[in-house]
């Protein structure tokens, strides 16, 4: 500012080029349970902006740029000996001004500023880069790397696939440089005995027959901070052999104690000149054993028989004075649920009330439904009895409850498991159908639980 004198002046008047902040963050992306990405010359820019070091530490690029500058930069790739080499063990996703990889806004700008948005390092072609000319503003751009993911698959089979249920294939994901864990599932009457992998049917898995788990990693050592190259073998497949179990089947032979004829000191006490029967049946297999005579005294049950369960089994043979014979057999069905939790509410991040479903098991040819005890009253028998039917909880399954039906479809009169019985004649047989209830966030899908006893009650008809 002064005073206009003789003559003609000139002023200039000087425009500065405006420099804004420029800024290029690295960022891992880590599935649950992730701890440390292992690092290994991770680039971005040049000069005192460029590190080739091997330690966990990211290099992030910072600059004061005037408007108008060009930025031309390679993307770092984590675990390779330089940047701009492709890596499939990694996925990067480059987004501008702080915004989450999900954030759909300023999608214009990043085809302007980027010449791509995303890239998967895996399959990209050449050197990963991004260029962009500093607008008139500051300029934030995050790189976001995360593991590529992975499918681990375990198969199984059995020595006996007749009876076995087939709980799988089971898959999950894994994620590169990380290890996995994953306990097999119980199956009734087979045990998990031996499983071989990854990806080879000859290498075993070591002290599978103690602990019954998968566990591994996906480079095949632990995490560290040199430099892995990629490999074909990052999906993991294992096979699972369950073998048939055999469980033991115990006789016991005893005065009956509510027989007030016999002795008192021997009422409820070991029948003299038997022997106990105590023998390992296979799972699935039938039984058939005499109840051994003995003079002056009558068996309720004349022979023991039926199909051997998952478990070991003890029957009670009562020797009475009566003249009465019961030859009753009781033969359980397969009383397993397949558990479905229902639908998945987005909203509250659970499964609804309401929709869970119990759902028993079916015969593979006929169709039909397994959930069924019969008990047959041989011709030997010589008066009709009284069946009744209870179903009691097991702690911390008290959510689900049950029903005894008398056909499988759940229709017709439906019974009360307290009050209602069934009259048995000699020579017939009954069946009812075990329908189980409830929904509990104690129990997964495709896990076995057991949640309760059935017990069927036999008396003699009055």
């Amino acid at each position: 500012i002064g005073t206009m004198g003789a003559g003609n002046k000139v002023i200039y008047v000087v425009y500065g080029i405006n420099y804004h902040d420029v800024k290029i963050n690295l960022i891992v992306t880590e599935p649950d349970g992730v701890t440390t990405l292992p690092l290994r010359n991770c680039y971005i820019g040049t000069g005192s902006s460029r590190t080739t070091t091997t330690t966990t530490t990211w290099q992030d690029y910072s600059a004061n740029l005037a408007y108008g500058t060009s930025v031309s930069k390679s993307l770092p790739i984590p675990g390779s000996s330089s940047y701009g080499t492709t890596n499939s063990n990694y996925q990067a996703y480059l987004w501008r001004n702080g915004l989450e990889p999900d954030d759909e806004k300023n999608a214009e700008f990043y085809q302007t500023y980027l010449h791509r948005n995303k890239y998967d390092t895996g399959s990209a072609t050449g050197t990963p880069s991004f260029s962009f000319t500093v607008p008139d503003e500051d300029v934030e751009i995050n790189i976001y790397f995360k593991y590529v993911e992975h499918t681990l698959t375990v198969n199984f089979t059995s020595d006996d696939n007749t009876l076995f249920t087939n709980p799988g294939p089971h898959t999950e994901p894994i994620y590169y440089y990380h290890t996995y864990e994953y306990t097999v599932p119980e199956v009734t009457g087979f045990a998990p005995t031996s499983a071989v992998g990854p990806n080879s049917t000859s290498t075993t898995v070591s002290n599978f027959a103690t602990t019954k788990k998968i566990t591994g990693n996906v480079t095949g050592t632990t995490a560290s901070t040199t430099a892995t190259t990629n490999t074909s073998n990052r999906n993991k497949f294992y096979t699972v052999t369950y073998t048939k179990q055999s469980y033991v089947l115990n006789i016991e032979y005893t005065y009956d104690p509510d027989d007030l004829d016999i002795d008192a000191s021997l009422r409820g006490q070991h029948v003299e000149g038997t022997t106990n029967y105590s023998a390992a049946i296979p799972y699935g297999d039938a039984y058939s054993v005499a109840s051994p005579e003995v003079p002056g005294y009558t068996p309720n049950i004349a022979v023991v028989s039926g199909t051997m369960p998952g478990n070991d089994l003890t029957v009670q043979v009562l020797y009475s004075t009566h003249s009465d014979v019961y030859d009753l057999t009781v033969n359980w069905g397969d009383l397993t649920f397949d558990y479905n939790p229902g639908t998945w509410d987005p909203t509250t991040h659970s499964y609804a009330t309401g929709t869970s479903t119990l759902t028993p098991r079916t015969d593979s040819v006929t169709g039909e439904k397994l959930n069924k005890v019969t008990v047959t009253s041989s011709d030997q028998t010589t008066n009709p009895v009284v069946l009744s039917y209870s179903y009691a909880q097991l702690a911390g399954y008290e959510d689900f409850t049950a029903l005894f039906w008398t056909n499988e479809t759940q229709f017709g009169p439906e019974m009360d498991v307290a009050t209602q019985t069934i009259t048995l004649n000699p020579d017939t047989s009954k069946s009812v159908w075990l329908f189980l209830d409830g929904e509990s966030d104690s129990v997964s899908k495709g896990q076995l639980y057991h949640v309760g006893n059935c017990t069927v009650t036999i008396t003699a008809a009055p």
